[in-house]
């Protein structure tokens, strides 16, 4: 498993991000298959903190499990979904994404969704935030940043973004 972790990361080379720690998605533990709050679902072997940037790769790389959040779970560094992933935050689920305020992504999705029912709170976006490349966000629940809505989502013409939920801007001060 490790060995194809790695090459993952080698055909990822591309992906604008800097790393802090890598945690990807493998998803699959017994009766917790979709679980973000189960540490074994995690190539850390423990549920992302702020200091990961988190991966989550389709269903043909890792795993066939896509992540649910159910409740709110630890604030984390940089998102990035992948390859046909899929990401679902629940009504009950809330994400807090610290991000880089200097010049990456809080949330990258390519070739991918991202599915909001609950809360995602981006709180230092830099200047993109969410970048979607042919990939599908979904805001049926709450966005918040301290960006507005218009600089806060990038997204090229073969992507979706669809909201029926609500954006907040926020202070400065997050």
């Amino acid at each position: 498993m490790l060995n194809e972790i790695q090459q993952i990361l080698a055909r990822l080379q591309n992906v604008p991000h800097h790393f802090r720690k890598e945690n990807i998605w493998l998803g699959g533990t017994i009766d917790e298959e979709h679980q973000w709050e189960c540490p074994a679902n995690w190539s850390l072997n423990r549920v992302p903190t702020e200091e990961d940037s988190v991966f989550i790769l389709g269903a043909s790389q890792l795993s066939k499990f896509a992540p649910l959040i159910n409740s709110s779970v630890p604030k984390i560094f940089h998102l990035l979904l992948i390859n046909h992933s899929e990401l679902r935050i629940s009504p009950a689920g809330k994400l807090k994404i610290h991000g880089n305020a200097i010049d990456d992504n809080a949330i990258y999705i390519n070739n991918s969704r991202l599915i909001n029912e609950g809360m995602i709170r981006v709180e230092h976006p830099g200047q993109k935030g969410i970048e979607i490349i042919n990939g599908f966000f979904s805001n049926q629940g709450l966005l918040q940043s301290h960006l507005s809505e218009g600089d806060l989502i990038l997204a090229n013409n073969q992507s979706i973004y669809y909201n029926e939920g609500q954006v907040e801007i926020l202070e400065q001060d997050l």
